[in-house]
């Protein structure tokens, strides 16, 4: 759970300090620790309960749900995943504002940010197009 008040701790501190609020690279940072603060605590609770040995009965809308998200840990793999995109959009920017800084100045904005990270999370949406899809069968 250290990860998880870590991450939060993160994000107060660009919230309330209002000259951290303005730079565009803090937007990246606040959605980063959002995304690590959910992999701490999907972690935490996948280690805290695993499979209790119950029998699952097929057909039973419930224990389908819980064999497909909760022990095959679908959550958790797909917020690891949005990190890893977070942390690659967030190198792109980084890399802009130092080797092109003109630019950057012109093409980043907050507007822009905020779409690149919402991508970011859209390896959820792949994820939830495979549990449509072995729900189906």
């Amino acid at each position: 759970m250290f990860g998880f008040f870590s991450n939060v701790f993160v994000i107060i501190v660009i919230v309330c300090y209002r000259p951290m609020r303005e730079r565009v690279t803090n937007l990246y940072i606040i959605n980063q620790s959002l995304i690590d603060a959910t992999v701490a605590t999907f972690l935490f609770l996948t280690t805290l309960l695993q499979d209790n040995k119950r029998r699952l009965i097929p057909g039973n809308w419930t224990d389908e749900a819980l064999c497909r998200l909760w022990y095959t840990k679908m959550p958790l793999w797909g917020m690891l995943m949005s990190s890893t995109y977070s942390l690659v959009s967030l190198t792109l920017e980084r890399f802009l504002a130092v080797v092109y800084p003109f630019y950057y100045r012109t093409w980043c904005s907050r507007r822009r940010v905020s779409v690149f990270e919402a991508f970011s999370v859209t390896e959820l949406d792949d994820r939830s197009k495979t549990l449509r899809y072995s729900l189906r069968r």
